[in-house]
């Protein structure tokens, strides 16, 4: 059993790792901290620090997820990369250094001015913790970009490691700071969370560090290649056991703070796609990456425009309903008894570099809904039935078939739906004894399936297992 619990469990474990796997925890544990992001908006220097702090903020932290989700093109923008994480930290600490410099005028010049001395020194604490942020994001970079140049024989993976751990630290200091500094913890809690001890907090910190080193090992010891195991965790939701609830708000608050003429929800998106583990095209994040250094100086509002545009042409209609299908089952999750959480996790991780498995893990996901829903209506004998008679038993117990002549318009609009899911979900059961894993074949017999097919037969079958559970809760 893993057990890490502060950067010396964590650099123990590190140790003689695949180096793919120390940039995947330095990438996720900066991305958990984004929202502290928004510390650095104060009312006074929104439109400054928009620009200098959470844009470059943004912009490291795509670069550091980019590098580690696959490492083996990150030669390709080692430059850009780079640039990326010395500018953020370059901002970021002239403006906090502007901050603390602010604090020793006001006390020299009006001593007596109590609340504007105090208020220079919370937002300049405020801004320190900001720096860990960004400086967790850079070293995550810096993480990938030693790894780039220890392949090359250029430098030694032992700066990988320690870079990464470092990013570690960076993170849960930006975290110690915002909960030991009970002004800036205070300002965006509830009453009843005021006296949360901070060790609480830490603990949460750590905690998501080790969910994701255990899927790391779990995933390692069956066989995965690191490339591979590490862009599979960056599939899963940033925060394995729920977005803490410091978090939450803190996200929540920040992106209300951006004005929408800016174009900030190209960020705000891809931020909360990071949030729930969907998974990311990768030549949008590349190009993304690749935008010349003079389009960042002029702005959010030029460099968001272009993203955007990045984002229109690039769009993969498979993917938006890939998305669509994961998000209708977390809908239905929240309202019926039934989890399929466990197999939108397993497809997640199989797409889209195993289509075969894909396609196994959907009609599996079928077979499960459709047997869970007979047994809650007290049908038991589910076990030996094949697919199709399932598919026939489950739509007739949930009143989805049928000739019935009093049926109203509904209840045949219905059962034209169901016959057509019905054809679907048979054909997703023959392609995956075709082609999908969990039967043996005859060796290059088998028919190839593509990633855009496993990503269609997935978004379909996510989207019919969420419409069979809102039909038994009907």
């Amino acid at each position: 059993m893993v057990d890490i619990a502060d950067c010396i469990g964590l650099a123990a474990w590190i140790e003689g790792k695949p180096p793919e796997l120390a940039c995947i925890l330095a990438a996720r544990t900066a991305l958990r901290v984004a929202p502290v992001l928004g510390n650095a908006l104060c009312e006074d220097a929104d439109s400054r620090r928009r620009r200098a702090i959470v844009l470059s903020g943004f912009r490291a932290l795509a670069a550091a997820s980019c590098t580690s989700t696959w490492p083996k093109r990150a030669a390709e923008i080692r430059k850009p990369v780079r640039v990326a994480a010395q500018e953020a930290m370059a901002t970021v600490s002239d403006v906090a250094y502007g901050a603390r410099l602010s604090v020793v005028e006001w006390t020299e010049a009006a001593p007596e001015e109590h609340e504007s001395i105090w208020g220079a020194e919370a937002d300049a604490r405020s801004l320190g913790i900001v720096e860990y942020a960004v400086d967790a994001a850079a070293r995550a970079v810096g993480a990938a970009v030693d790894m780039v140049d220890a392949e090359r024989g250029i430098a030694g993976f032992d700066s990988v490691y320690e870079e990464a751990v470092a990013a570690v630290a960076a993170a849960y200091r930006a975290v110690d700071g915002i909960h030991e500094d009970g002004e800036l913890f205070n300002e965006s809690q509830e009453n009843d969370d005021a006296d949360t001890d901070v060790a609480e907090h830490i603990a949460e910190f750590w905690k998501a560090v080790k969910l994701d080193v255990e899927c790391l090992e779990a995933d390692t010891s069956v066989g995965g290649k690191p490339e591979a195991v590490a862009a599979g965790l960056m599939r899963r939701a940033l925060w394995l056991d729920g977005i803490p609830v410091w978090a939450g708000r803190r996200w929540a608050e920040f992106k209300d703070k951006l004005p929408d003429e800016e174009g900030w929800r190209v960020w705000i998106d891809w931020y909360e796609a990071r949030l729930v583990g969907r998974a990311a095209e990768a030549s949008l994040e590349f190009d993304r990456i690749k935008i010349p250094k003079d389009d960042w100086e002029q702005g959010p509002a030029h460099v968001n425009a272009i993203i955007s545009k990045l984002i229109e042409a690039q769009s993969d209609p498979l993917l938006v309903a890939l998305s669509h299908g994961f998000e209708e089952l977390e809908a239905v999750r929240q309202v019926s008894s039934i989890d399929l959480t466990q197999y939108a996790e397993r497809l997640r991780h199989a797409l889209p570099n195993d289509p075969s498995h894909a396609v196994g893990i959907t009609k599996d996901m079928l077979e499960a809904t459709m047997k869970t829903i007979l047994h809650h209506r007290g049908c038991e004998e589910t076990v030996n039935i094949n697919f199709a008679k399932l598919m026939t038993r489950c739509l007739s117990e949930l009143r989805l078939t049928g000739t019935s002549s009093q049926a109203t318009d509904g209840e045949r609009y219905a059962r034209n739906i169901a016959s057509s899911a019905q054809k679907m979900m048979g054909t997703v059961a023959e392609l995956r004894n075709r082609a999908g894993t969990g039967h043996g074949r005859v060796i290059g017999e088998d028919p190839v399936i593509t990633g855009a097919d496993a990503n269609l037969v997935a978004s379909t079958g996510l989207i019919l297992a969420a419409w069979l559970l809102h039909h038994m809760d009907a």
